[in-house]
């Protein structure tokens, strides 16, 4: 057959014959046709009442054919008749065709259909076409079939709602039965409960037994791994106090902390709140068995040595521990804050990378990470921050999953890991680094099962492809030049003057700290950190307010005298502007020093605390601050006072520097002395900074003294005022 929707084509149908003992029967399901042939042979040999039978598929129904070749009961000529359940009902017309003759058939929809053929049956093979002359006769019959069997489950759920509403009518007959039954029924739900109940308590108790027996084995096959070495910076005030810092390292160490490493390594450090579990998840991630726990601390900064994978890990003491109010000398919450935020940001700086971890995850950490992030991104630094959520707390996987979704990667743009689990990576902008997620939950749970190992084992790659080269600089050269940089920050200098104790900043050339390695090590003490002050008749104190954390907290308000300072370019100047209200032009000294300038500005308290009766507490900033601003030539160029270098209008302080233009050097002339630079010239005398010109300068062009706008004038450095005999002799001699 073929749809009216496409064009004719040509169908080859190979029609396929069934051999049985009642003749030979061909099928053309194309067109609806059947062909029986029965030898003579075979009608022969049967007598009245008996038939030739054969059974097929046509028109996509089993049916049945039966030849009488004598007579029937009911009629008295040769008899064909088509059986079949799925034909009654059904208008259907045959065309029969017998030995070429065709056959009349009156009874359309009954359940057989009776062909008689005119005469009796003679020597002669028998051979039968019937062909159904509805081209729709397969596609009636399905529909006959589809309508017989929805009548029957029509009728079968008759008889189902009908057996419904007698148990219905049962039920309600017998209320009492029913009730009794219930009864039963939340009896034995109770019952299954209780024992539910039990059952859940023997897994958690033996759950429990194991976890025990687990930490028991731990211990006793494993022993306690000691730190190799420990910076025991416990208080600021106490080092600012004693002057120095003790390095501890035990004796059979394998880390040279004060030598020179022959291979590179990678410092990873572990930072956050205290009792957040830093330790636990440095014995989980290399398997040692460092002491962890709510009665063990940690000191300092503790270092941990891994000589496989060349790591050497960094814990530290968890911020916000409690503090000891006993005998104290000093605000012990002020000295707990300056301590954590000093070493938080020598931690920061010294490290290849960072494992922040947090339990549940509140703004107060969110804050000590975006900061921490920041400064990596002011820094210009880039290393990638990694925060684990240890959720210690949480077994279950559904809250597990839900936790991480609302805390992380719903307060984050980013993407999770393909990878699945408590994976995400927040995205920070194009030129910052990434920050990733990962999350822990309880060990001996669902949660800790499936998501626990899988997750150790990415960070674990993750610290190992981060970083690879590391540095082979010394610990104690990287310890001494962060405290050199960072302690005047936190630090006064308080030295006499005139009997008054006045406050000074302290300049980054005022103090340093160098390591001193001890003698004898017998005592585990490998050498200590000693601070340096000039003069020695200096005390250096913290600041008592004003320090900004390395995560971006304001512990108080600052005494000394800090200004704000902007420097800018414009045209081709360089402008220096100072901010410094309640400054008189007398209270300011600018010096010229190679390439910028050095700015000393003493601020006056305005009120005298001793005169004055304090009604609320007085805020005010005095003391002395000095600060060089020098430039490097050959990315900023050189530079240069102007002739009218200095300004100071409403409390601002402005100094103007111009860009010197490249001169080009020609050869002396001939009979004139050369002179090479730095030598040739006298000796400087002792003291003197001065060391020789680093290119040729006339003496015209050093401005060594001019006159500003407010008046002042800028002086050459005291320390470089020998250098003039020197320079005025080149000049002479070149002039020559």
């Amino acid at each position: 057959q073929r749809s009216p929707s496409f064009p004719p084509f040509v169908l080859f149908v190979r029609p396929w014959r069934v051999t049985m003992s009642a003749g030979d029967i061909e099928l053309d399901e194309v067109n609806n046709k059947v062909i029986w042939r029965v030898p003579n042979a075979e009608c022969q040999g049967v007598a009245r009442d008996e038939c030739l039978m054969r059974e097929m598929d046509f028109l996509g129904v089993q049916v049945k054919l039966d030849l009488y070749p004598q007579s029937c009961q009911t009629y008295s000529r040769p008899v064909l008749r088509l059986q079949n359940p799925d034909y009654a009902n059904v208008w259907l017309s045959f065309k029969v065709v017998w030995n070429g003759r065709q056959l009349l058939n009156n009874n359309y929809i009954e359940r057989d259909r009776y062909w008689e053929h005119p005469s009796p049956i003679q020597a002669e093979d028998v051979e039968i076409h019937i062909a159904c002359c509805d081209p729709n006769g397969r596609h009636v019959l399905q529909y006959s079939r589809c309508k017989f069997e929805l009548e029957e489950e029509k009728q079968h759920r008759e008889r189902s709602e009908a057996e419904v509403a007698r148990l219905h009518a049962l039920i309600n007959a017998g209320t009492d039965q029913a009730t009794t039954r219930a009864r039963r029924l939340a009896s034995s739900a109770q019952k299954i409960q209780s024992k539910w109940r039990q059952v859940l308590t023997r897994r958690w108790v033996l759950r429990n037994r194991s976890e025990k027996a687990w930490r028991l084995k731990q211990t006793k096959c494993q022993a306690e791994t000691r730190y190799d070495a420990i910076l025991a910076c416990d208080s600021l005030a106490k080092f600012l106090e004693e002057g120095k810092l003790e390095l501890l390292q035990k004796a059979e160490s394998q880390f040279e902390v004060a030598k020179k490493s022959d291979h590179r390594f990678r410092i990873i450090a572990v930072v956050g709140l205290f009792d957040k579990g830093k330790t636990w998840l440095l014995n989980k991630l290399f398997g040692v068995n460092l002491p962890a726990g709510k009665l063990c601390t940690t000191r300092g900064m503790s270092f941990l040595w891994i000589k496989e994978r060349r790591m050497l890990l960094l814990d530290s003491a968890g911020v916000q521990a409690t503090v000891n109010y006993r005998k104290q000398a000093v605000d012990a919450i002020h000295d707990a804050m300056t301590t954590e935020s000093l070493m938080f940001r020598v931690i920061s700086r010294i490290s290849h990378q960072m494992i922040f971890v947090v339990n549940d995850l509140t703004w107060f950490e969110q804050k000590y990470m975006e900061m921490l992030h920041q400064n990596y991104v002011q820094c210009k630094t880039q290393k990638e921050l990694i925060v684990v959520h240890n959720l210690r707390n949480t077994s279950d996987l559904k809250e597990a999953t839900e936790l991480f979704w609302g805390q992380v990667m719903r307060c984050y743009d980013g993407e999770a890991s393909h990878l699945g689990g408590l994976n995400f990576t927040a995205y920070r902008g194009e030129e910052a680094p990434p920050v990733h997620h990962i999350g822990l939950c309880y060990e001996f749970s669902e949660a800790g099962d499936k998501f626990n190992a899988k997750n150790r084992d990415l960070l674990l790659q993750s610290l190992e492809i981060g970083n690879r080269l590391g540095t082979t600089t010394a610990l104690t050269e990287m310890l001494e030049s962060q405290l050199s940089e960072l302690l005047p920050k936190y630090v006064n200098i308080e030295t006499n003057a005139e009997d008054s104790l006045e406050r000074s900043a302290v300049s980054e050339q005022a103090i340093s700290v160098s390591f001193e390695q001890s003698a004898d090590c017998s005592d585990g003490c490998l050498g200590t950190f000693n601070m340096h002050v000039p003069p020695k008749t200096s005390r250096v104190t913290t600041k008592a307010r004003g320090i900004v954390s390395a995560l971006g907290e304001i512990i108080s308000h600052n005494t000394g005298f800090e200004p704000l300072v902007n420097i800018y370019d414009k045209e081709m100047h360089r402008f220096i502007e100072i901010e410094c209200p309640g400054v008189s032009e007398d209270d300011f000294e600018v010096y010229h020093v190679p390439n910028g300038v050095k700015v000393v500005i003493n601020k006056k308290p305005s009120i005298k605390a001793s005169e004055v009766r304090e009604v609320e507490p007085i805020r005010q900033t005095h003391g002395v601050w000095m600060q060089e601003f020098t430039f490097d030539h050959q990315s900023d160029g050189c530079f240069q006072p102007c002739d009218e270098p200095l300004t100071l209008e409403n409390g601002v302080l402005t100094i103007m520097l111009k860009k010197a233009a490249p001169k080009r050097l020609r050869p002396s002339k001939a009979g004139a002395p050369r002179f090479d630079v730095g030598q040739g010239l006298p000796a400087s005398p002792a003291g003197s900074s001065f060391t020789g010109c680093s290119s040729w300068i006339k003496p015209s062009e050093l401005p060594l003294e001019a006159t500003g706008d407010a008046g002042e004038a800028l002086r050459p450095d005291p320390l470089a005022s020998t250098a003039e005999p020197a320079l005025e002799m080149v000049g002479r001699a070149a002039g020559a």
